[in-house]
């Protein structure tokens, strides 16, 4: 999966889904296994070069997060929140961010990391990460917008 030829669509949006389908851009195939736990609200991110759900779930209210291999989901470590609606970013050297997102329903303005089977606090950012990262999206979007007019 990420070879990039294929994308990975799991979990509808406000629903208890657990389930998963990979798209080849032209036809799209369910997975054989399915998730431990809902993760509505939430979203996929690499870690340690596999996918990985998000942490948490509206619906369930849980912490739980999972990763995607070939032989099926396993659990990772819970996040210290109910945490969900966050952005997820897999680095280079195989840990994953979580960036911002809502806990106890107030927007969170925090980084975490997962790495080598733990959820490290990094840091708060002075301004709602949310919308910093929203701003970030539009603004790459014009960018690209323009350099295409261009």
């Amino acid at each position: 999966m990420p070879s990039g030829e294929e994308a990975l669509i799991c979990f509808d949006h406000l629903s208890l889904s657990t389930s998963c389908e990979l798209f080849d851009g032209t036809k799209s195939k369910k997975l054989p296994f399915h998730s431990s736990f809902t993760h509505s609200t939430g979203g996929l991110g690499l870690y340690q070069n596999a996918f990985a759900s998000s942490i948490g779930c509206y619906e369930n209210k849980h912490y739980k997060a999972e990763t995607l291999s070939a032989s099926g989901w396993t659990d990772l470590p819970d996040h210290p929140f109910d945490i969900r609606s966050h952005s997820l970013v897999g680095l280079d050297n195989g840990a994953m961010l979580l960036l911002g997102g809502f806990a106890f329903e107030v927007p969170q303005s925090a980084i975490w990391k997962l790495l080598s089977g733990a959820i490290l606090y990094i840091l708060n950012i002075k301004y709602n990460i949310n919308i910093l990262i929203l701003s970030l999206v539009v603004l790459t979007s014009l960018i690209e917008f323009w350099l295409f007019i261009l």
